[in-house]
C-alpha cells in the first residue's frame, strides 16, 4: 500500500500551509496505557488531552472531538512541535469488519500524487501522518470546515442560484479528478463536501469520505476497466444513490454522476428539489421515483428547476456501466445557465466572509456558552504507534492521571506473585539473616528486575512499596464497609426506637380516650338508687342494706 509522508506533503499547496521542523525525538511517558473501547461502540475512543506519537516521532495532541462516522471518530488535533497548527485526525478500531480507513488512506495518497503532477485544483484533504496502535488506526489530514448541509441549517434559509452553480461547477471538477485517478465514490451527498477553513480556504469545496469507495480499474496505473459484477451488496445512502445502486448491481462512473444529480437537486432546495424526499422510509417508493425522473424528468421534477438539468438527466439515464462521462457536456450546460440567470462563476457563495461568525454562533448554541472541548484541554497519556521500536528518555513526564484499572489491577497482581516467589526460593536457598546479602533470582516479571537494580542499602524495593499499597487500600475499604454497616446498623435502631415510640404513643391516646370516655359509661347515684328501688314502694331499711 502506498503511503504519503510528512516530507512529501510539504511540497504540495495544502489548504492549510504547514511548515515542519526536523524530526525531533520525542518519547512516550513511562506512564502511557492503552486506549479501551467497548466491543459494542466505536464512538470517542480518545480523551481530550491524549497524546499519539507516530513512528516518524511526530506527537499529536487530541484537542476535541469533531464528529463520528459509522465506523470511527474524527478528533482535532494539533502538532506538539508547531502549537497553533491544527489539523483533523481519523480513526477506525481495529474491531471494524472492513477496514475502511486503508481504503481512503491509499485514495488520498493516490489522489494527492496526481494532484501533484498534474498541477490540478486541490479539492482533496492532504494526507500528513498515518499510523496504527494494538486497539485502531488513524490517519492526520488537514482540517476542513462544515459540510454543505450544515452551513445552509447555519444561513437558516435555502442556497441562492449563484451558490448552487458555483458549487456544482466545484463538485464536478473534483468527481471528474476522482475518476482520472481510477476511483469512484459511490456515496455522494451533501454531508460529504465541505467548506475549507474560515477565512483562507471558505470558498473552496471539498470531497470527503472515501470508506466505500472502489477502483474501477485494473491497477494503480492502468486504464482497462475491471468486469462489471453480476450482484453486488448494498452500499451508499438511498436518499441519493443511484438506482443500479438500489437493484444491487455493480456501479460505474456514470452512477457517480447520477448521485451528482441528486445531490445538486437536494442543494438547490432540500424538500422540493427531490421528489421521494417525503418518502425516505420507503425504499420501494424512492426507486419508482427515481426511474420515473430519468423517464420524464419535466413531469417529476418542481417547476423551479432550470431546464439545462433535463438535459443532463437525459444523458446521464443513457450512459451504461463502463461508458466514459462526458464532464465538458455537462460544465458547459452549468455555464450556460449561468449566462442565462446573470451568474457570475468563480468562488462566490452565500457564506463568504460569515462563515467563520457562523460557525461561533453555532458552537455558542450546542454548548450553552460553554468552552469548546479542546479549551477544555488537558496533558493525558501518550499513545505510541505500534512501529515505534526504541525511544529515548522523556524530557517532560507528567503523572498520568488516566491510566487504564485492567491495567493497574494487572501490574499490582504480577509484583504480588513476583515478590511471593522470591521470598519462598531465597527462604529455601539462604537464611533469613543473609536475604539482604545475596543475588536476587531472576524471574520474569520485569519490574523485579528494574526494582532489585534500583535498590539501595536500607530501602524497601518498589514491589514491597506496591505490596504495602495494596495492604493499605485493602483496609482502607474495609474500613469503609465497617463504617458503612455502623451507619446503617445506627439507622435500623433509630428507626426501631421511632417505632416503638409510635407504639407508646399511640397506647397513651388509646388509654386517653378510655378516661374520657368512662365517666359517660359509669351510672349516676340516682339511676343506681332507682335501678335498686325500683317502680316498687321501698322503705329505706331496704335502701340502707
Amino acid at each position: 500500500m502506498k503511503t504519503n509522508n510528512l516530507q512529501k506533503s510539504k511540497t504540495r499547496s495544502t489548504p492549510v500551509k504547514i511548515e515542519k521542523e526536523p524530526n525531533t525525538p520525542i518519547s512516550p511517558e513511562t506512564n502511557a496505557t492503552k486506549v479501551t473501547n467497548s466491543k459494542n461502540s466505536t464512538k470517542k475512543i480518545l480523551k481530550t488531552g491524549v497524546k499519539i506519537l507516530s513512528a516518524k516521532q511526530y506527537l499529536w495532541k487530541v484537542l476535541g472531538h469533531l464528529g463520528s462516522g459509522g465506523f470511527g471518530d474524527v478528533f482535532k488535533v494539533e502538532e506538539c512541535q508547531k502549537p497553533g497548527q491544527f489539523y483533523a485526525m481519523k480513526t477506525e478500531v481495529h474491531a471494524a469488519k472492513m477496514a475502511r480507513l486503508r481504503i481512503e488512506l491509499q485514495i488520498l495518497s493516490e489522489i494527492n500524487d496526481y494532484i501533484d503532477e498534474n498541477k490540478e485544483e486541490r479539492h482533496f484533504c492532504d494526507l500528513l501522518d498515518n499510523g496504527s496502535t494494538k486497539e485502531f488506526s488513524w490517519i492526520v489530514m488537514t482540517l476542513i470546515g462544515p459540510a454543505l448541509d450544515s452551513v445552509r441549517r447555519m444561513l437558516r434559509r435555502q442556497f441562492s442560484k449563484t451558490s448552487v452553480i458555483n458549487m456544482s461547477l466545484q463538485i464536478l471538477d473534483a468527481i471528474r479528478l476522482m475518476h482520472a485517478v481510477g476511483f469512484i465514490h459511490r456515496d455522494l451527498k451533501p454531508s460529504n463536501i465541505c467548506v475549507g477553513v474560515p477565512p483562507q480556504n471558505e470558498n473552496v469545496l471539498f470531497l470527503l469520505d472515501f470508506g466505500i469507495s472502489r477502483r474501477i480499474f485494473k491497477g494503480p496505473k492502468s486504464t482497462e476497466l475491471r468486469k462489471e459484477r453480476k450482484k453486488v451488496m448494498f452500499f451508499g445512502t438511498r436518499k441519493f444513490c443511484s438506482r443500479a445502486c438500489h437493484l444491487e448491481m455493480d456501479q460505474g462512473r456514470k452512477d457517480d454522476i447520477e448521485t451528482y444529480i441528486y445531490t445538486i437537486l437536494d442543494l438547490m432546495h432540500n424538500e422540493k428539489g427531490l421528489p421521494w424526499s417525503t418518502s425516505l422510509l420507503e425504499p420501494q417508493k424512492i426507486i419508482e421515483k427515481k426511474t420515473l425522473l430519468f423517464k420524464n424528468p419535466q413531469k417529476e421534477l418542481h417547476s423551479s428547476i432550470p431546464k439545462q438539468f433535463y438535459d443532463i438527466i437525459e444523458y446521464v439515464g443513457d450512459l451504461k456501466f463502463a461508458d466514459s462521462v462526458d464532464y465538458k457536456l455537462i460544465e458547459n450546460k452549468l455555464r450556460q445557465l449561468a449566462k442565462e440567470q446573470n451568474v457570475k462563476v468563480g468562488n462566490v457563495f452565500d457564506w463568504s466572509g460569515k462563515l467563520e461568525i457562523l460557525i461561533r454562533e453555532k458552537e455558542k448554541k450546542t454548548n450553552n456558552h460553554k468552552k469548546t472541548s479542546w479549551q477544555n484541554e488537558q496533558d493525558g497519556e501518550i499513545i505510541r504507534d505500534a512501529n515505534v521500536s526504541e525511544l529515548r528518555d522523556v524530557t517532560h513526564q507528567k503523572t498520568d492521571r488516566t491510566v487504564n484499572q485492567t491495567r493497574r489491577q494487572s501490574d499490582i497482581q504480577n509484583a504480588l506473585m513476583t515478590v511471593k516467589q522470591g521470598q519462598s526460593k531465597k527462604r529455601q536457598a539462604t537464611p533469613d539473616s543473609k536475604i539482604q546479602q545475596s543475588t536476587p533470582a531472576k524471574s520474569k516479571s520485569r519490574t523485579t528486575r528494574k526494582d532489585v537494580a534500583a535498590k539501595k542499602p536500607g530501602e524497601k524495593s518498589k514491589t514491597a512499596v506496591t505490596t504495602e499499597t495494596v495492604e493499605k487500600k485493602k483496609e482502607k475499604k474495609k474500613e469503609k464497609r465497617e463504617k458503612k454497616q455502623k451507619e446503617k446498623e445506627k439507622e435500623e435502631k433509630k428507626k426501631e426506637n421511632e417505632k416503638e415510640k409510635k407504639k407508646v404513643v399511640k397506647k397513651m391516646e388509646e388509654k386517653d380516650e378510655e378516661m374520657k370516655e368512662e365517666p359517660t359509661q359509669k351510672p349516676s347515684t340516682l339511676t343506681n338508687i332507682s335501678s335498686i328501688v325500683g317502680t316498687k314502694p321501698v322503705t329505706i331499711s331496704k335502701i340502707l342494706k
